[in-house]
């Protein structure tokens, strides 16, 4: 059963408690876009330094920009709805092979290397990305993305800590980061369509709900 915090403190208690004897735990961070995943994160990157570290799930995208909104040109194109709602859902944007490689390279060798990462700057997949963890002692990985609750996903993690935020709180920052008000739109929509329903169905499988 999910357990629910509103203190950091207890966040922080919960990654101490993850990672023992040495070991790398990988803990997924998940919640609706706007919620405040990667500012945890990094909250728990600065209380715990040299044990936690950040993983942005973000970086590993399918498709560049440009071959993601021709996928959805083209389905729309189609009048196909199954295969629509397909290409837009932001779950099926993830190159959820290559987030799992690099959880597996990160328990076995604390360290990995990514070339065909997202970048932010141009919508390419060609930046490169890597983490590298300490060199020994237990060490917590933190896999920020916004869906982690489904299966085999859920299964490569040691835990999984959903983030919860008000309507508000998710608009405003929702519109702070469109680029105008056609992509806030756009984010809106994913959200009602997409993210909502994944959460509404697989909000138990998490082990610990932060609300702030």
């Amino acid at each position: 059963m999910s357990r629910n915090v509103t203190d950091l403190r207890q966040v922080l208690d919960a990654i101490l408690s993850m990672g023992r004897g040495g070991e790398i735990a990988v803990v997924g961070v998940c919640g609706l876009a706007g919620a405040g995943k990667t500012t945890l994160c990094k909250s728990i990157v600065a209380a715990l330094p040299g044990y936690a570290f950040h993983l942005d799930c973000d970086r590993f995208s399918a498709w560049s920009l440009t071959e993601r909104e021709e996928r959805i040109a083209l389905a729309r194109a189609s009048g196909n709805c199954a295969r629509v709602n397909a290409e837009e859902n932001p779950q099926n944007w993830y190159d959820w092979s290559g987030i799992g490689a690099a959880i597996d390279s990160l328990r076995r060798t604390r360290s990995f290397a990514w070339d065909r990462a997202w970048n932010r700057e141009t919508g390419l997949l060609d930046a490169r990305y890597s983490l590298f963890l300490s060199a020994s002692g237990s060490a917590v990985v933190l896999c920020d993305c916004i869906f982690l609750l489904h299966e085999p996903v859920r299964a490569w993690l040691d835990g999984v800590i959903m983030v919860q935020a008000s309507d508000e709180a998710i608009a405003l920052r929702r519109r702070r980061r469109a680029r105008n008000e056609t992509a806030e739109g756009a984010a809106r929509e994913r959200q009602a369509r997409f993210e909502r329903p994944y959460f509404e169905r697989l909000h138990a499988c998490a082990d610990l709900i932060v609300s702030f």
